[in-house]
């Protein structure tokens, strides 16, 4: 957690240090995207390297997720029932390098980043095991349609397969999409 976090402030501090050598600032957003390229949900910064709105950039999310799963067993003799609530918990850190272009309102947005991913209590899904404690880099990719609204709104949506070895060995999630919402600033 230590090395995300410390990640995240370099991250944030050179996109400050670069903006106050020239007079025009580089564009910057942060938004909440659902699915995508962190599993289930996650609260992203974005930012350009360059002094557009287009271009070469960054990307850093953080994400965390909670399920509540029951296990139902019987006794011996089949007379005794319980049930046992499971936790599982998900947390995720993306970084990504992407590339924005388009015309007006409209971009195309192009990336690929890896994900740092742990749960907890985990035993079911496209990961299987009996381990505690799961952690993984997974490599993600990004095709996403960027709509730039006014005041500074925008929304996201598109294709992010994830990639990586499992306890299983190798998967490959083609099927993973995403959507998002986010407010973008110079």
């Amino acid at each position: 957690m230590k090395f995300t976090l410390s990640l995240f402030i370099l991250f944030f501090l050179s996109n400050t240090v670069f903006a106050q050598e020239t007079l025009e600032k580089r564009s910057s957003s942060i938004y909440f995207e659902g699915f995508g390229n962190n599993l289930y949900y996650g609260l992203f910064y974005d930012t350009r390297f360059n002094q557009s709105s287009k271009g070469f950039g960054g990307t850093i999310g953080f994400g965390a997720f909670q399920r509540v799963s029951n296990e139902a067993s019987w006794g011996p003799n089949g007379n005794n029932f319980s049930l046992k609530s499971i936790n599982s918990n998900y947390y995720s850190t993306t970084l990504m390098l992407n590339y924005l272009w388009g015309k007006g309102p409209h971009c195309l947005e192009v990336g690929a980043g890896a994900v740092f991913y742990t749960a907890r209590n985990f035993g079911y899904g496209f990961v299987r095991g009996d381990e505690d404690q799961f952690s993984s880099v997974f490599g993600t990719m990004s095709m996403m349609y960027r709509l730039h609204l006014p005041k500074s709104i925008f929304l996201r949506l598109g294709w992010t397969p994830f990639f990586g070895m499992a306890n299983d060995g190798f998967v490959f999630i083609p099927y993973q999409f995403g959507f998002g919402v986010g407010y973008a600033f110079q």
